[in-house]
């Protein structure tokens, strides 16, 4: 998850909020564990059937895990919604992805069809499953050809540029590891090369350098004048 519950300064007088939210459909309690702002405590806290939290951990603006009881994830069901609480009365904002400990990869992650285009700011965020000391990815960018069905030439995409980018260890990792993933947030995607096409689209491969680390990304498209946020998820 990413964010927090209090407000982020963003571009063009922009406040950003996260909102979450957790509910337990089964019948029984599942615990959730860790450090959260709303149970004041790293103790475990029981999400009760039927009921729907709000649960914010401390340090959230860099991302962060809910820990849930050993084989109950299941049980529960997530709301994840990204605001501009500054034009609240033009839009509610957009479904961010809750992502299970099973779709983080240890192979490469493809973004696609994210557009080159001065009026979108565009974001790539990666994460770790656990906290790695000194990991890296490889960002790849392609330009993603428009054949009208197939591509007849059968050449592959053009490789517009790359870099390597070290993950950040997350300031309060200290205090829970297990929380707390260590991160990079990408806005100069690596173009050494313009596209050919001035509508082109980009295929953003990430790459995990270390065999060992598994890694998830997305990335959000923000229109520079409403604010509207669309996002990317891997493929």
């Amino acid at each position: 998850m990413d964010l927090g519950f209090t407000e982020q300064p963003g571009a063009y007088g922009s406040r950003w909020v996260t909102n979450e939210s957790v509910v337990n459909q089964s019948t029984t309690p599942v615990a959730l564990f860790g450090n959260y702002s709303c149970w004041m405590c790293s103790q475990p806290a029981a999400v009760e059937p039927g009921l729907t939290y709000d649960p914010v951990a401390v340090g959230s603006e860099f991302g962060w895990f809910l820990l849930v009881e050993r084989g109950r994830s299941d049980d529960l069901s997530f709301g994840l919604r990204i605001r501009d609480v500054s034009r609240d009365g033009t839009a509610l904002g957009a479904e961010l992805p809750v992502v299970r400990e099973r779709e983080f990869r240890t192979r490469p992650l493809n973004l696609l069809d994210l557009p080159v285009d001065f009026r979108f700011r565009v974001t790539v965020r990666v994460y770790s499953l656990k906290p790695a000391e000194g990991a890296q990815v490889r960002v790849r960018v392609y330009e993603q050809r428009r054949p009208l069905y197939i591509n007849m030439s059968h050449e592959p995409d053009q490789l517009l540029g790359e870099r390597v980018y070290m993950l950040s260890r997350h300031p309060l990792a200290d205090r829970s590891a297990e929380q707390y993933p260590s991160f990079a947030f990408i806005t100069d995607l690596p173009i050494e090369h313009p596209p050919a096409a001035s509508n082109a689209s980009v295929r953003v491969q990430v790459i995990p350098l270390a065999g060992d680390v598994a890694i998830w990304a997305f990335a959000t498209l923000t229109n520079n004048e409403s604010q509207a946020v669309t996002v990317v998820t891997p493929r």
